[in-house]
């Protein structure tokens, strides 16, 4: 909740008990469930002499989250826009881009500058989205091509980032298995980005467009 409370506590935890807390976010006269929070003890040993192991684990509930990202990505985008930033990415972008096809490119460079900064493919295509959109009107992309541009690009750059949660996912199930290994190691292995990259770049500029081979055809 906003407000902190002070729950009185009369004995002493035992080893092996355990007290769980619902958690609720206090918003005006909104309460949504943001999750359950779970303390636990257990006897262990500390300089070789007996202690207690706290434990406090927290446990969002999933629309919580997905509603919190929302919250933060749509001020993060407001503050973006209303200090000019839209406008300046758009202008860069149609300085350095030209044509249908480098349009496209621009899409996809956007969004992967944004997972980068961001490391979240989801967050980065949502702020993209506005963006991306006004690329789209201007260049003369189609809403599907330019959906499937964001979605491409966003999880070629989010599978290679070190930093990615699907990076820190991997090492640390490597580490769980008794063994150290550096990001930086496992990076010239990724061959599924690498491919999906060369994948996008031929499909943007070396294919002909779906219109234009609609007119061969005739």
């Amino acid at each position: 909740m906003a407000g902190a409370q002070t729950i009185p506590v009369k004995e002493r935890f035992n080893a092996g008990e355990e007290v769980q807390y619902e958690l609720y976010f206090k918003w005006g006269i909104l309460m949504p469930r943001a999750g359950q929070a779970t303390l636990s003890i257990k006897d262990t040993r500390y300089e070789d002499n007996p202690a207690y192991h706290y434990n406090l684990l927290f446990r969002t509930s999933g629309m919580f989250e997905t509603s919190m990202v929302a919250i933060l990505v749509a001020a993060m985008c407001a503050l973006i826009r209303e200090n000019g930033g839209f406008d300046v990415l758009l202008n860069v972008i149609h300085r350095i881009f030209r044509g249908k096809r480098g349009g496209q490119f621009g899409v996809g460079l956007l969004v992967t500058l944004l997972d980068i900064a961001t490391a979240n493919n989801t967050v980065a295509i949502v702020m993209a989205n506005p963006i991306a959109k006004e690329i789209s009107e201007d260049y003369g992309i189609s809403a599907r091509k330019t959906a499937s541009l964001l979605d491409t690009f966003s999880c070629i750059s989010q599978g290679i980032l070190p930093y990615g949660a699907q990076m820190l996912v991997a090492l640390s199930a490597v580490h769980e298995l008794g063994y150290e290994l550096s990001a930086f190691e496992v990076m010239p292995l990724l061959f599924y980005p690498g491919m999906l990259f060369i994948s996008s770049l031929i499909c943007i500029f070396l294919l002909p467009e779906r219109g234009d081979r609609a007119k061969a055809k005739k």
